[in-house]
């Protein structure tokens, strides 16, 4: 046992470490912080358990303020003696500081699942460690614990630092005020959490109250917060609907259930309902308070970076083939764009056979760039009629591309529509993560099939009939043991390498279909293959297909020029201006034009007794966006007729305006017969 005495409080540390080069390195950097008075040194699990129940030698040891554990350990792996520390009522409040040379996202969850405390990386880096110490210190003497549920997420502790240096990209500002609503009906309760927070020393809090429900939802409407506490009782909400009801307006603030009772399974039931964590009233102090909401803060930034690198690792590999598809519709379009000019006399037939291969091509690319930003948007659910049949056929043209050319792809698909209340964009992240598992599964090629068919469910007490919309995901890889069966859509489980999946994949699709009030399961045979089997209700009512599949051909005969009226055409792109004036103007309208939406308000005195309609880009630079044009534009002229316009939806909602499209709101890319319709 070695010791060393420094001028800093009484600390006493447990290392357990088993290389002599790394305990070195820990002692060092323990000096170096000049936080312990006495550091213990075991070298082997079974040795650490010993020395903390005090048996045999250990007998007159004091308990440890702090442990350093190596995970890498002879006799008792470290996960083994992290999960006895945890699982013991005497030991389970003295913090654990996992030190190991891994950089994986997974070995750091599995970690903070099991109720680490920081996680730090060897060799342990001088400068670094001080810096970690420091920040840790005001924090290591108070311990939050999360209910002890299986369907609860691993989580982040407050104190998670990593050497990685791009521990970066998900790290919180502590420098900064942290703006907190405390939700609370009860006077002494609200006084008692807010002294709380503003004495606290790690953090610098900003604390508004509110005491219902509807005024923290109005409240956080109006402002963005980094937390929120909530009572669990609300004299306009009770229990798990006020939990609900504050989630769903919280954004990315995590909720912390404040209660009066600490109860296991109380606990497990608000983080289900989307609580980041729950607090005892009568354990309330400045430093735990603290701690508990930058542990919430932690895990929520955590979390989202996660998914972020989820989203963004699936993207990257769809990039080369989405690359490779724009191309090839590019050079039809500009290969035919070319022979226009270079043949001036080209005959009128071979002229509309050229611009059938141009409108087929921008269908074709309008059709992957919807697939895209489906894909790639980061918002609640958002429930619509779809027709399953046309979402997954839609987007198995982006599928190919990732499966890549060794897999073979087959569909079946029923001929009958298939009506469903879902969100595409979500549906198709299933179907993706469903395709990189068998990819994956198939390094040396195979065949993946997606089939679907309508079923019916069991009936109710009511003798009623549910029907479904079923979709089996099938290949022909190695399959799943059962042992590993029963586990994979568990959140962070994963088979593969370190480096080579975050564990999300599955635990993500099983969550979506959820959301739709479906099911998601998997049959699996070792040596012949596996199948996902999601089930979705079926809408009352048959929905229409989900993406526009591209405009009829068009004749000259089938074009009325019979629209009347006068349009101000704003948009920023002088190309897709000329475009749609032309494309007005051959309707019979009149069009007056606009680049900017500070143009168009200059223009307006001279032109404004003159329009009918504005048709607007949401999306420009300046200061006047589509959105301040359309509402200037209206309150001098009540009835003014406003179209809006805009290539990226998700971008065009945040302007405070209500979009419905074919309305209000055209979609980009648009074919004549849309804007034909709408104006109309």
């Amino acid at each position: 046992m070695e010791s060393f005495k420094q001028s800093a409080r009484a600390i006493e540390i447990l290392l357990v470490e088993d290389s002599p080069t790394d305990r070195m390195f820990a002692l060092d950097a323990l000096r170096g912080a000049r936080l312990a008075n006495i550091v213990h040194v075991v070298e082997d699990g079974d040795e650490a358990m010993r020395f903390l129940h005090r048996e045999g030698k250990y007998q007159g040891v004091s308990t440890p303020n702090l442990i350093l554990l190596d995970l890498n350990l002879p006799k008792k792996d470290g996960h083994e003696v992290l999960e006895e520390i945890k699982n013991d009522p005497l030991l389970r409040l003295i913090p654990v500081v996992v030190l190991t040379t891994s950089k994986s996202d997974e070995d750091v969850l599995k970690a903070y699942g099991m109720h680490a405390n920081s996680y730090i990386q060897k060799p342990v880096d001088f400068d670094k460690f001080t810096a970690i110490a420091r920040s840790l210190e005001a924090f290591w003497f108070e311990v939050v614990t999360l209910p002890s549920s299986t369907e609860i997420k691993p989580t982040l502790a407050p104190n998670a630092i990593s050497a990685d240096p791009t521990a970066s990209a998900h790290s919180i500002d502590i420098s900064r005020p942290w703006k907190v609503l405390v939700v609370e009906d009860s006077p002494s309760d609200a006084v008692q959490v807010k002294t709380a927070l503003l004495g606290s020393k790690t953090i610098d809090f900003q604390v508004k109250i509110v005491d219902n429900v509807a005024d923290a939802v109005a409240e956080l409407d109006a402002q963005k917060y980094d937390a929120v506490l909530s009572d669990l009782e609300l004299p306009d909400s009770d229990a798990t609907e006020t939990v609900a009801r504050i989630c769903r307006s919280s954004g990315n603030a995590p909720v912390i259930v404040l209660t009066l009772i600490d109860d296991d399974s109380l606990g497990a039931d608000l983080v289900t309902q989307g609580a980041a964590d729950y607090y005892v009233k009568g354990q309330i102090s400045p430093n735990s308070l603290a701690r508990t909401i930058r542990y919430a803060v932690e895990r929520r930034s955590f979390e989202s970076h996660l998914r972020h690198s989820q989203r963004m690792e699936s993207l990257g590999v769809l990039a080369g083939g989405v690359a490779h598809d724009f191309n090839n519709l590019l050079t039809v379009i500009r290969g035919n764009a070319q022979l226009l000019q270079l043949d001036p006399d080209m005959a009128p037939g071979q002229i509309q056979d050229i611009a059938l291969q141009v409108e087929e091509a921008s269908s074709r690319a309008a059709a992957l760039t919807r697939q895209l930003l489906a894909f790639s948007r980061r918002q609640r659910i958002s429930l619509v009629d779809l027709d399953f049949n046309t979402m997954v056929g839609d987007f198995t043209r982006i599928l190919g591309r990732l499966l890549g050319s060794g897999v073979e792809m087959e569909l079946q698909l029923t001929s009958a529509p298939l009506p469903v209340l879902g969100d595409a964009g979500m549906l198709e992240q299933v179907i993706m993560n469903l395709a990189v598992n068998a990819r994956d599964a198939m390094p040396k090629g195979g065949r993946v099939s997606l089939r679907s068919e309508r079923i019916k469910g069991e009936p109710d007490a009511d003798g009623v009939t549910q029907e479904f919309a079923q979709l089996s995901f099938s290949d022909n890889g190695p399959g799943i043991p059962s042992a590993i069966a029963e586990h994979i859509f568990e959140p962070f489980y994963t088979t593969k390498e370190v480096g080579s999946g975050t564990g999300l994949g599955l635990s993500t699709a099983h969550g979506i279909i959820e959301q739709h009030g479906g099911t998601l399961r998997v049959e699996s045979i070792v040596g012949e293959g596996t199948v996902f089997i999601i089930k979705i209700p079926l809408a009352k009512a048959a929905a229409p297909p989900v993406a526009d599949t591209g405009s009829p051909k068009l004749t000259p005969k089938s074009v009325e020029q019979s629209s009347t009226g006068t349009i101000l055409l704003v948009d920023d792109d002088r190309n897709v201006l000329e475009v749609a004036k032309h494309l007005l103007q051959y309707q019979g309208f009149q069009v007056e034009t606009a680049e900017s939406g500070e143009a168009a308000v200059a223009r307006w005195p001279e032109i404004a007794e003159r329009i009918d309609i504005l048709l607007t880009d949401m999306m420009m630079p300046g200061e006047i966006l589509g959105g301040d044009l359309g509402r200037r534009l209206l309150a001098e002229k009540p009835d003014l007729r406003v179209i809006y316009m805009s290539g990226d939806s998700d971008n065009a909602a945040h302007q405070n305006v209500e979009l419905v499209e074919d309305v209000n709101f055209l979609p980009k890319p648009f074919s004549y017969e849309r804007l034909r319709d709408i104006l109309r």
